[in-house]
């Protein structure tokens, strides 16, 4: 533990000299910023018409806004009442809508985050050949997993860090830029996507270039994930983007009308989440096999 505690003490300073996980927070936040402005701009705030619908006492009421802001209560007879999709009952379209913008915002910032992971991490293992760290960690009783877990775990150290800070600032600039919004599906999609996405993202890159012997050829050999980075972010994007459908149907991307028509609709979002998930976690696994056995390949030489 000791060792491993020291590697990554290590790489964190490291990172912090190189600038590499500052620039990709700011890189973050700044695309967060950006588009939250963008999608601010081409989107309209609902003026009229249908806010909520409320159940008290057995009575539904809606509530609508008129175009000059005012709000009014409707009650409805049973049988319209019962003509009501359940999913509407108890939302907030105001909410809803400004929470759907926090999902437009996000997801996109975090194509920013996933590609400019894969070159600035690129030397994170390289540098240490390239400045002969190496040859002193070869000279001491360091196990290779031990090195390529320290090192792996440093980033994730630096990186939840700073995805942590930018939760807290995504979620004022939300407010700010649109108002009141729900909260709910936008921390779903924090837990399971932003985060598994970048870890997953970062260990890759940081065990894919753990061969090279110089930065420029770690930067080189990561150039060529980026086309599968944006394929996998593609695919986690339209799967785990869908997390905040668990608590309406609305918070998601695409068409809604098979989460409506099918009642164990959480169900299909949940086995699409674990089966991306899952993907992914067996995607690192065997990334992380072929470095530690290139690792214990080089040292039998």
């Amino acid at each position: 533990m000791t060792q491993l505690r020291g590697i990554i003490y290590y790489e964190l300073l490291m990172s912090w000299r190189r600038r590499s996980l500052p620039i990709l927070i700011l890189f973050f936040l700044a695309a967060l910023l950006f588009i939250g402005v963008l999608v601010g701009e081409v989107s309209s705030p609902i003026d009229s018409g249908v806010i909520e619908v409320r159940v008290e006492n057995g009575i539904t009421t809606v509530i609508s806004r008129a175009d000059d802001g005012s709000l009014s209560e409707q009650p409805l007879d049973a049988e319209a009442a019962q003509a009501l999709p359940p999913w509407l009952i108890g939302i907030n379209l105001d909410l809803a809508e400004n929470s759907l913008r926090g999902i437009y915002v996000l997801l996109p910032a975090l194509m920013v985050m996933v590609i400019g992971i894969i070159p600035l991490l690129s030397d994170t293992i390289p540098l240490d050949r390239q400045y002969r760290v190496r040859e002193l960690l070869d000279a001491s009783p360091l196990h290779r997993r031990t090195y390529l877990g320290g090192k792996v775990l440093s980033v994730w150290s630096g990186l939840l860090a700073g995805i942590s800070l930018c939760l807290v600032l995504y979620q004022l600039v939300l407010y700010l830029l649109y108002g009141p919004y729900d909260v709910r599906p936008l921390l779903l999609l924090w837990i399971g996507l932003v985060i598994p996405l970048t870890l997953f993202a970062a260990a890759v890159v940081v065990l894919f270039t753990s061969w090279a012997g110089s930065r420029r050829s770690g930067l080189l050999a990561a150039l060529l994930l980026i086309p599968i980075g944006v394929y996998l972010y593609f695919a986690a994007a339209m799967t785990l983007g869908s997390l905040g459908r668990l608590i309406y149907p609305v918070y998601g991307l695409g068409l809604m009308d098979t989460y409506l028509t099918d009642p164990n609709y959480r169900s299909v979002v949940l086995a699409d989440a674990a089966g991306m998930l899952s993907s992914l976690l067996m995607i690192g696994a065997l990334v992380w096999l072929a470095a530690w056995g290139y690792a214990r390949l080089r040292e039998a030489r």
